[in-house]
């Protein structure tokens, strides 16, 4: 006679539960039957920081979204509430599993996409430089001050304000886990970086000076921001008004690149410098792609940006996302390879064409830091479609 596998005790159950330590592989268990569903808790939260998922432009089927698991090599598809799969609705980015999303409205909202929880944050019309919003103004609903001394209006439509007007947005914890988190997001135009607290009704600036608006991560407690010549601005939030301090490293120029990340890890903070180039399809069409990186790592005695040539062992993952960093021999069987770097399309006003991303396929792929070799992420990612697909950290609570 077989054995019965629905009646394994509940105690041995959880024990192998805890053993888990990818997101999938915890869903796959509970999948088996009622009885192991039941006898597992219904969130792991033992699971440490996941292996990212890449979330691909919307299809047709709005109701779903693709992801890709680059770990196993496996698609899946998340089904994401109705309200959120407008043709309207822009995921902008993430940070701690959660989706920054915006829409032609005002409205700015969180969505965990793996557990369907969302969060509301103050719209649009709360940025500190917007000064009005107004629906009857076709093509021009927002009026925006400028960072000139004569602080003149202008006015933007609504598509540039979803697509354009916010570079990135970085949470300080995920919001079902800390509801005393805090949310910071870069502006482009003009540049500023600017905060909303948990429960806040409007946005409100930092003091960082506007030049550190190249990348923004949460490190070691505080927010960090990067200008472009690699000087550090260290925005503490967590009292009752800002506290800004300073990292000058001994840099007389700045790099020459077009974007700058960075990244924070168990054991150091990165900075990388993402290097684009024409690549030529014919005598007169070429596409931008990314062609190197060079990667600095802060030694704090300098403090110093020193070159790098290898992560140590390390994965990095930049894009649209708030950056991260994992070890991928945390990740037994896991197919992400280590000192490299898994990269995504950067799109803002200033580096984005929306005509060379689509019709000759996004600039996504995989960097080896030790040799300089590029790989190309799986090929059905070579031909997408607006927006640029996005890494995202399972977050099952």
């Amino acid at each position: 006679m077989g054995s019965d596998w629905t009646q394994l005790p509940s105690e041995l159950l959880e024990s192998i539960a805890k053993k888990l330590n990818i997101y999938a592989d915890y869903l796959r268990l509970q999948a088996v039957c009622r009885s192991w569903r039941s006898a597992v808790p219904k969130i792991p939260h033992h699971l440490p920081l996941q292996p990212p998922w890449l979330m691909l432009p919307p299809t047709t089927q709005q109701t779903y979204r693709a992801v890709f698991d680059l770990s196993t090599n496996e698609l899946h598809y998340l089904s994401l509430p109705e309200d959120y799969t407008k043709p309207s609705m822009r995921p902008l980015g993430s940070s701690q599993g959660w989706l920054f999303i915006l829409d032609l409205s005002p409205n700015v909202f969180l969505l965990n996409p793996f557990t369907r929880s969302k969060l509301d944050l103050p719209p649009l019309f709360t940025f500190p430089k917007v000064r009005s919003f107004d629906s009857h103004y076709i093509d021009g609903e927002y009026m925006l001050q400028s960072a000139s001394p004569q602080g003149f209006s202008y006015r933007r439509s609504s598509p540039y304000m979803r697509d354009c007007y916010i570079k990135k947005v970085v949470l300080s914890s995920s919001p079902s886990k800390d509801p005393n988190f805090v949310a910071t997001a870069i502006v482009n135009v003009p540049s500023e970086l600017v905060y909303c607290r948990s429960g806040d009704d409007s946005w409100s600036v930092t003091e960082v000076p506007n030049s550190f608006s190249e990348d923004v991560i949460y490190f070691h407690g505080s927010f960090y921001a990067v200008n472009n010549f690699g000087d550090l601005a260290v925005c503490d939030l967590s009292g009752a008004s800002p506290q800004v301090s300073f990292i000058r490293t001994p840099r007389t120029s700045p790099f020459r690149c077009e974007i700058l990340y960075l990244v924070g890890s168990d054991d150091g903070l990165f900075l990388l410098a993402r290097h684009h180039g024409t690549e030529w399809l014919g005598a007169n069409d070429g596409r931008r792609r990314t062609f190197k990186f060079d990667v600095f790592r802060l030694n704090w005695s300098g403090p110093v940006w020193e070159e790098v040539t290898s992560l140590e062992g390390k994965t990095l993952f930049i894009g649209g996302n708030s950056t991260f960093s994992l070890r991928a021999s945390d990740f037994p069987g896991c197919k992400y390879k280590e000192n490299c770097i898994y990269y995504t399309e950067e799109c803002s006003e200033n580096n984005f064409d929306y005509e060379l991303y689509v019709d000759k396929g996004g600039d996504i792929g995989i960097y080896n830091v030790v040799n300089g070799n590029i790989e190309p992420l799986p090929t059905f990612f070579q031909t997408l479609q607006w927006p640029p697909p996005i890494w995202v950290t399972p977050n099952p609570w």
